[in-house]
């Protein structure tokens, strides 16, 4: 029975080196955001753009290749490459809602996700999956668009030829009505 003291302080200290390891993680994070933030904001500075109004996607192409901002975003663990091949997606949404750009926050926020020391969780994949959704419909709701025009003008294409074959038929029946009516010719070899 003298052994349980000693049981319960060994969890403690798992229970407490737990605790100083989620505080260090989430303090790491706290510093990258904070490093990250303040840097951009003041390398956009330098260079001439306002942090405070949003940013357009071909914007933020032509800031990334920024060597400054390059550096800032391959800093905090963001490959620069990747986060270049991935710029489509990440302004997909603010292109569908006609907004003008990206706010800062939300770039930042964009920016640090793709980190890649960041383990995929079911939120990205769902969020993935959604926006695999909402381009998939996008392009069915294009392309239903297209071959309803497209079966439209086949349609006008067929009218125009019956209506086509339709004069050409009664054109036919008149001319051999025509002949029909007319008196046969005189025949000379009489």
């Amino acid at each position: 029975w003298y052994l349980w003291p000693l049981t319960v302080m060994y969890m403690l200290v798992g229970v407490l080196v737990e605790v100083v390891q989620v505080v260090a993680s989430v303090e790491k994070e706290s510093l990258a955001v904070t490093f990250m933030s303040s840097e951009m904001r003041r390398q956009l500075m330098k260079l001439g753009w306002s942090p405070e109004q949003p940013i357009s996607k071909s914007e933020f192409q032509r800031l990334v290749v920024e060597r400054p901002i390059a550096r800032i975003i391959h800093a905090v663990g963001v490959d620069v490459y990747v986060l270049c091949e991935m710029l489509d997606l990440i302004f997909e949404e603010v292109e569908r809602e006609g907004l003008l750009g990206m706010p800062f926050n939300m770039l930042m926020d964009n920016i640090l996700s793709l980190r890649g020391s960041n383990p995929a969780k079911v939120k990205d994949c769902l969020g993935q999956f959604k926006m695999f959704k909402i381009i998939l419909h996008e392009r069915h709701e294009n392309l239903m668009k297209k071959l309803k025009r497209e079966f439209d003008r086949i349609k006008a294409d067929v009218t125009d030829v019956k209506e086509d074959v339709k004069e050409m038929r009664e054109a036919d029946v008149r001319e051999k009505q025509m002949r029909l009516l007319q008196p046969p010719a005189p025949d000379d070899s009489d």
